[in-house]
């Protein structure tokens, strides 16, 4: 689901039917309390926004650097800034008007917007001014606008594939214990190697010399 950092691969002892379950549960979940900390976005919207960009030929991660732009261009807006707010104006908007959204409903009012631009070319445009160089890739998904993505955030709640705010907390919170775990076991290993190269340097330097 996510990068390296967190894959399931790094839970050799869970056996049996949880090697899949659990550890993959753990992956999705530590996952999205990164980006959930890293967006300000509920992990509910997001384990949710993450089936859409799927379903849409795209991922969570440019999902993420879209919205982590669009906060930026917001910012901007309401710091002053006349092109950030011109850009905001293209699809409808106002730096007012996002604030008062939760991150979530900012990404949805814009897919809105960007999906009543009828000429391709702009609407690519529009969407890179918005929310970065993933803009064009979010495109498709917000083909059919603001409803578009509702109703595949609705599916992915269906199919049971929402993630809670608590559960994910637990999630990453196992996952930092378990690599506490691993760093003791290693650095662990490390002393009773150089214990027992200690131990050798010693013996072989009791040894007679051939001289």
């Amino acid at each position: 689901f996510f990068s390296s950092r967190r894959r399931h691969t790094r839970y050799p002892l869970v056996t049996g039917v949880q090697t899949c379950a659990l550890p993959i549960f753990v992956d999705a979940g530590a996952g999205l309390q990164d980006v959930a900390d890293r967006t300000g976005a509920s992990t509910e919207a997001l384990s949710q926004l993450r089936y859409a960009a799927e379903q849409s030929g795209t991922n969570l991660e440019s999902v993420e650097k879209g919205i982590r732009k669009l906060g930026d261009v917001t910012t901007q807006a309401a710091n002053g800034s006349k092109s950030a707010a011109a850009a905001l104006e293209s699809v409808g908007l106002s730096a007012s008007q996002l604030m008062s959204m939760s991150v979530e409903n900012r990404f949805l009012a814009v897919a809105e917007g960007i999906s009543k631009i009828e000429d391709p070319a702009a609407q690519a445009s529009v969407a890179m001014d918005l929310l970065g160089k993933s803009g064009a890739d979010l495109v498709p998904m917000m083909a059919d606008g603001a409803k578009g993505i509702a109703d595949l955030m609705a599916e992915a709640d269906k199919l049971g594939m929402t993630i809670t705010g608590p559960q994910a907390k637990a999630a990453a919170a196992f996952d930092d214990s378990w690599q506490r775990l691993l760093a003791t076991l290693r650095n662990a290993g490390k002393d009773r190697k150089s214990t027992r190269l200690n131990s050798s340097h010693e013996w072989i330097s009791r040894m007679p010399s051939s001289a």
